[in-house]
This record gives structure tokens, C-alpha cells and sequence, in this order.
């Protein structure tokens, strides 16, 4: 979803006159207004997707529009990220998006984490496990409890979390000063369930964060996830 597209389409009497001005060797004027028929028709399927702009008014500052969209998408809130979400989902064929990818950036402090995600109820054994889990794995890891008898340190590539339930694989990997967090979520209904789920994972990203000793003043994160069946249940 971190792709966005922006079509430009400006009414057919921006495009007659365009073409009455300039002429066209190829195209009939007939032909263009069958064509530009095409294009709207495939456009109004495409902008119904959250990372779709369509901007019909060509008169006023197009690159002012593309940058206020834009920016709107970059400090999106993580419950406008949950709906874009459930929006690509409920606009793709039988209401599943398949595979659905998307990045979060933080300056590393966690500003939406909240530790009362915990307590979702439906969810709540389930978070606790996958937290105390990574947790204890992180603590092994660089206390040596290894089958190696290694120290590490926060370079490790052996921070991991595997399990065949929704949420599959968590990898936490630190690299030239960005803390790089890779979930794989192998099945998310996101109607209901993937907006605590994603803030569930937001809130494990600052203890990772934590764990690792890391300092906002100098590392980041970056949060990439990847949805392999991102639905709403019918």
C-alpha cells in the first residue's frame, strides 16, 4: 500500500479542446471519446483502493493535490492505517486482498504505543504468548542461551518468532541505526480483528525496541507487513 498512484483525467471537453487546438494523426475525435469512456470507467474501479488518487480538475495545482494526499498518507494514524486496510480488502474480488504489503516508519518513540492492547479480550492469551515468547527468546539470545553458547548482541539475525496461527513469523533485525521489524500475518480479517493486531504489533515493536537498548535520538524503525490474506468474513 506504500505505492501510490495518481491518474490524471480531465473531463472530455478538456481533451475536445485540446484536440481541436493540436489536431491528432491517429485519432478520430470519436475514437478519443471512446477511449476517454475506457479510462474513466477503469479509473472509478481503480480509486475505490486507498493508494489511488484520481484527479479530474487539471485547472488548479495538481502538485499541490499529489502532496496533500500524500502527506495525509504518511502520518496516517495507525486506525486510518487499519482502515485502509479493510478498504483495499472490501474493494478487491471476493473480498480478500491477497498478498497485501504495506511499511510503517517511527523516529523510535512509539508515540501510539499502548500497553492496554493487552487487554483485548478476545485476543488477549494470544498477545501475551507471542509477546512473553519473542521476549524471553530476545533475553536468551543475548544472555548466550543459544545452541551455540553465543552472546549476542543487538546484530543478531536469531531474534525470531515462527507459529502456524494468523500471526506467523515475527523477525526483529538492527542495522545501521534502524530497528527492522518483519511480520508476516498468514491470515487477517480485518473487518474487526487487524486493527488490534496492528496496534498488538506496534506495541511489541517498542518493546523490541527496548529490549534491544536502543535510543530514539539516533535509531528508528521501520515496520514492514505482509498480509498474505487480508479478508472480510462474509
Amino acid at each position: 500500500m506504500n505505492n501510490k498512484l495518481v491518474i490524471l483525467l480531465p473531463e472530455f471537453d478538456v481533451i475536445q479542446a485540446r484536440y481541436e487546438a493540436r489536431g491528432d494523426e491517429i485519432q478520430s475525435l470519436e475514437n478519443i471519446k471512446v477511449l476517454h469512456a475506457e479510462f474513466t470507467n477503469y479509473a472509478e474501479r481503480l480509486e475505490r483502493l486507498p493508494n489511488v488518487l484520481v484527479i479530474r480538475d487539471t485547472t488548479h495545482s495538481i502538485a499541490k493535490k499529489v502532496a496533500k494526499d500524500f502527506a495525509s498518507t504518511e502520518t496516517a494514524s495507525l486506525d486510518e492505517i487499519s482502515k485502509m486496510v479493510f478498504d483495499y480488502a472490501s474493494s478487491s474480488n471476493g473480498y480478500e486482498a491477497s498478498p497485501l504489503c504495506f511499511t510503517i516508519y517511527d523516529d523510535g518513540k512509539f508515540l501510539e504505543a499502548d500497553a492496554n492492547v493487552m487487554e483485548y479480550e478476545p485476543e488477549k492469551e494470544y498477545y501475551e504468548r507471542i509477546l512473553s515468547a519473542l521476549t524471553q527468546t530476545i533475553q536468551n539470545e543475548l544472555a548466550g542461551k543459544n545452541p551455540y553458547n553465543r552472546v549476542e548482541t543487538a546484530y543478531s539475525r536469531r531474534f525470531i518468532y515462527t507459529d502456524d496461527t494468523c500471526i506467523s513469523l515475527i523477525h526483529a533485525s538492527y542495522r545501521e541505526n534502524i530497528l527492522d521489524m518483519h511480520f508476516v500475518l498468514r491470515s487477517s480479517e480485518v473487518a474487526e480483528t487487524f486493527r488490534y493486531d496492528l496496534k498488538f504489533l506496534y506495541y511489541l515493536a517498542s518493546s523490541v525496541f527496548l529490549s534491544l537498548g536502543l535510543n530514539n535520538l539516533k535509531d528508528s524503525v521501520r515496520m514492514r507487513f505482509n498480509l498474505n490474506s487480508a479478508h472480510i468474513l462474509s
